[in-house]
């Protein structure tokens, strides 16, 4: 860090912590950063400040604080997992595929992984790859009936209603 004390460095945090649990995001955005002013953090305070930020609205920095989260720790899985659903939320989904795989590549029975992966493909019009990955979530978690719908529905549009049959 760049204080001479990281003992009080670390107060910020925790302090910023504190406020995101009881329901404080936008003080808990300040706490963090002023802790981050005096240490340069790690991914933990990043995937926070993120959490903070997207429950205050604020999409673009939330983005950022994931992003720099999974820079610092590339085996981040939830981290991962934000930034997939924030860039599947502002319509870019091959940067949402991207942390979709990433994270599928740490944690590879994520179910809400797999289902957010065909939400991607099938918004890029790859219906086999959504099929594939929803036949994946499925597999991991056949209680997950978003995964079940959306893999009968693209069956059944893809003139494969024989293999939707099962999941009904």
């Amino acid at each position: 860090g760049l204080s001479a004390n990281p003992a009080i460095d670390r107060v910020w945090f925790a302090r910023g912590h504190s406020l995101a649990v009881v329901g404080r995001c936008a003080r808990a955005i300040e706490a963090y950063h002023q802790g981050l002013m005096r240490d340069g953090g790690d991914a933990s305070i990043f995937y926070n400040l993120g959490i903070c930020y997207q429950k205050t609205g604020q999409r673009r920095p939330a983005l950022e604080a994931f992003e720099q989260a999974v820079f610092m720790d590339p085996a981040y899985a939830a981290a991962w997992f934000n930034v997939g659903i924030l860039n599947a939320e502002e319509g870019r989904y091959e940067q949402a595929v991207e942390a979709f795989r990433a994270l599928l590549a740490i944690a590879p029975d994520d179910d809400q992984a797999w289902l957010n992966l065909g939400y991607c493909h099938e918004r890029l019009d790859r219906p086999e790859e959504a099929v594939r990955a929803w036949r994946r979530a499925v597999a991991v978690n056949p209680d997950l009936v978003e995964a079940r719908y959306s893999l009968v529905v693209a069956l059944r549009s893809l003139g494969r209603p024989a293999e939707a049959a099962p999941h009904y």
